[in-house]
C-alpha cells in the first residue's frame, strides 16, 4: 500500500503544468487614419498603409517587451497654391524600427491557453526615408488565440507616423488601426 501511495505521489508531481510560452511574434497591417480636415490640407507627404513584424518576450504574465520593424508606402503631392493644381506627385517607401511594451489585462492567458486577451500597448522608435524622425503610439487591443500557439489581434492607437506632413504641421498625431496574426512559442 505504501508503494502505491509513493508511486501515485510521484506521478502527481510529474504532471505539473507546462511552462508558459515566453516568445511572441506578430505580423500586422497598420492603417493610419487622417481626418477629412487633414486630408484637405495635405500639401506634402502622407502615409496610409504599413506592414510590420515584431518580436516580444514575456518578462512576467502581465508584461512583454520587444522590437518592431515596419515598411510603409507614402504618397505625396505638391499643390500650386495659386492654381490648386498638382505640380508633382509620387510615392516613397519608408521604414520604421523601434521598441514596444505590452501590459496584459488578462494575465491568465499567458499560460498558453486559448481564448481572449486584452492589453495596452506602447511603441516608440524612429522612421527613415528622406529624414530620420521620432515616432510613437499608445493603444488598446485584444487578441484571440484559436490554439495555444496561433491567434488574431486588433488594436487601435493614437500617435504619429514618421512620413506625414499636412499643411504646415509635420509628423502630426492621428488615429491608427492595427490587425494581424500572432504566434506564441
Amino acid at each position: 500500500m505504501l508503494l502505491c501511495i509513493l508511486l501515485g505521489a510521484q506521478m502527481a508531481m510529474g504532471q505539473q503544468e507546462p511552462e508558459a510560452p515566453k516568445n511572441n511574434v506578430k505580423v500586422d497591417y497598420n492603417y493610419h487614419l487622417v481626418s477629412l480636415n487633414q486630408q484637405s490640407d495635405v500639401l506634402s507627404k502622407t502615409v496610409g498603409r504599413e506592414i510590420g513584424v515584431e518580436y516580444n518576450r514575456s518578462l512576467s504574465q502581465s508584461f512583454d517587451v520587444g522590437v518592431r520593424f515596419a515598411v510603409r508606402d507614402a504618397t505625396y503631392a505638391k499643390l500650386n497654391p495659386q492654381t490648386f493644381h498638382v505640380e508633382t506627385s509620387g510615392s516613397d517607401l519608408a521604414c520604421s524600427f523601434g521598441a514596444n511594451a505590452y501590459y496584459h489585462f488578462l494575465p491568465a492567458l499567458g499560460s498558453g491557453r486559448t481564448g481572449w486577451n486584452g492589453y495596452a500597448a506602447a511603441r516608440a522608435g524612429l522612421g527613415l526615408a528622406d529624414k530620420l524622425r521620432f515616432e510613437y503610439s499608445l493603444g488598446l487591443g485584444t487578441e484571440y488565440y484559436f490554439t495555444p500557439m496561433w491567434g488574431l489581434f486588433v488594436e487601435t492607437g493614437w500617435g504619429n507616423a514618421f512620413f506625414m506632413q499636412t499643411g504646415t504641421a509635420d509628423n502630426q498625431d492621428h488615429l491608427q488601426l492595427h490587425g494581424g496574426v500572432t504566434l506564441r512559442f
